[in-house]
């Protein structure tokens, strides 16, 4: 039988074992501590109280622990960023098949988990989890039978020591240092990782959705598509019989839906029309703008003079001229009064 443990932040981290119950409390009775570890193996703390591993698979002693780390919850820091949580189930040998399907359906679909996981808690009324649904997820995955193509299937054909290991960090597949650290920690062995599925996190993002299963499974919904049922026409020789009366009225119908529809097109055709009148309003804006860069350019001036300037300066400049005549005639005459 698979049992569920998760690790929460509420008033502290701690390790809380969910029971398949619809409010499955988690106060102190379901805390796993030292000498009540409610049938939680010791050694599995390790992939949770120790960095390194983001997603760990594999035989522990006799028993199999599947680890998922680093869910967002719902809650958030001081920062506002979101605490983390993990999950694991623990099974027997005996429940392979079904660890088998649970990891591929939960690293196929990694975001839709965590937050399908994440939504479970709630903290009104004290700190639970809808636990039925989570077991209910579970038993979904115990029958399914994948359909396309990625390296998660390749898990099934493990036999023993580690399964699967998606590090925490990246680098872990290229840095030496970094695996060897990492593996310290984790308590794995050269021979043990030899036959591992190892997938980088940044590799395991490429493979969601690549893998389907039939959807009447409980859990996490999938996409359904809806079935196109064609539309037969019937013949017109199989037309059924309609009184006058009744085509009188379904034709004023038509008329009423036809001048309905013309209504609508005059209001469509407004917009239309003020839509051109702008647009070509535009378009005058646009050649002025043009205009006026070249004139600029050229070093024409800024003042607009009218067509007929010539014509009008050339009067102008004729009248100035008899106006300076009478003035020096005028001068002239005084000059003369004064002398004389």
């Amino acid at each position: 039988m698979i049992q569920v443990y998760t690790q929460y932040s509420f008033g502290g981290f701690r390790i809380y074992k969910i029971e398949d119950a619809a409010e499955d409390r988690l106060d102190a009775s379901k805390v796993v501590a030292t000498g009540d570890f409610m049938g939680y193996p010791d050694e599995a703390a390790i992939f949770i109280d120790r960095r390194g591993a983001k997603i760990a698979y594999c035989y522990l002693n006799d028993k199999l622990v599947l680890t998922i780390k680093e869910i967002p919850s719902l809650d958030k820091d001081s920062d506002g960023r979101p605490v983390n949580c993990a999950v694991q189930f623990i099974g027997d040998f005996d429940d392979r098949q079904i660890l088998d399907n649970v990891t591929i359906s939960i690293c196929n679909n990694l975001q839709e988990f965590g937050s399908f996981f994440a939504s479970l808690f709630s903290v009104r009324g004290g700190f639970k989890i809808e636990g039925n649904k989570l077991f209910a997820y579970i038993s979904s995955c115990a029958t399914r039978e994948f359909s396309g193509e990625s390296p998660l299937l390749e898990l099934k054909k493990r036999k023993s020591g580690v399964i699967l290991f998606v590090p925490l960090s990246d680098s872990f597949l290229s840095d030496s240092f970094v695996r060897t650290k990492t593996m310290e920690e984790l308590r794995f062995s050269a021979a043990e990782l030899k036959h591992c599925l190892v997938l980088s996190h940044r590799d395991l993002l490429q493979q969601q959705g690549r893998l389907s299963w039939e959807a009447s499974d409980v859990g996490l919904p999938q996409e359904k598509k809806e079935e196109v049922v064609p539309v037969q026409d019937k013949p017109l020789e199989q037309t059924e019989d309609v009184s006058e009366e009744e085509r009188q009225d379904v034709g004023l119908k038509d008329n009423d839906s036809e001048k309905e529809c013309r209504s609508l097109q005059a209001e469509n055709e407004q917009p239309k029309a003020k839509n051109a009148e702008l647009t070509r309003e535009n378009a005058e804006l646009t050649r002025k703008k043009e205009k006026l860069k070249e004139d600029l350019n050229r070093g024409n001036s800024l003042i607009v003079l009218p067509d007929n300037y010539k014509e009008k300066y050339g009067y102008c400049k004729k009248l100035c001229k008899y106006l300076i005549y009478l003035a020096a005639v005028e001068a002239l005459a005084l000059l003369l009064m004064i002398i004389f």
